[in-house]
């Protein structure tokens, strides 16, 4: 053997030597070096442990169950990410989605079509943001402020709708059978 083989064995010797001797704190460092990867490795740490402990916590259904109910606060993330880089701040936007929720739900108690159902929420969320907008934008108001006294419109709004509909609580052995009563409006 030449000098040159013996330095390139020795080099991998002392590259074998350094991956055997890595540590558990050294392993634990490299995983969390950054907020993401930390964030994701503890994510996926939670579904392993989930996943042990309840058989159907990987399954498709639940996954999409998961996914599905995740959508709304997703696409209101995505809009809060574009008013926040703004430098501005939305309070309203819960308050804004349970009361076109709710509009929507009453539509469909009143059993008006799919399509006006849509409009008519789409609508109300968008009136929401265009008072904001138009509060915050053309009258020069404090966002913090304007969006704080919309949330509290909003909820009452919601609540008001809500209280306006009377619907019996279920018995623990009709909800197990899958029965549910119906929600009769109040008459003012």
């Amino acid at each position: 053997m030449d000098g040159a083989e013996r330095l390139d064995i020795s080099r991998q010797e002392t590259d074998t030597t350094r991956e055997s001797s890595l540590t558990a704190g050294a392993l634990i460092g490299r995983l969390f070096n950054n907020t993401t990867s930390a964030i994701t490795n503890v994510l996926l740490a939670i579904c392993v442990v989930l996943s042990q402990l309840s058989p159907g916590f990987l399954t498709a259904r639940n996954v999409y169950a998961v996914l599905a109910q995740s959508a709304v606060v997703g696409v209101a993330a995505v809009g809060g990410t574009f008013i926040i880089i703004a430098g501005g701040i939305d309070l309203s936007v819960g308050a804004a989605i349970g009361l076109a929720g709710m509009l929507g739900a009453l539509l469909v108690q009143h059993g008006y079509g799919a399509a006006s159902e849509i409009v008519l929420t789409l609508l109300v969320g968008m009136g929401v943001g265009a008072a904001n907008g138009l509060s915050v934008a053309g009258l020069k108001l404090t966002p913090f402020i304007v969006t704080l006294a919309t949330m509290g419109m909003a909820q009452g709004l919601t609540l008001q709708a809500r209280a306006s509909t009377i619907c019996p609580p279920r018995s623990p052995s009709s909800a197990a059978a899958g029965s549910s009563a119906a929600c009769r409006f109040r008459s003012s």
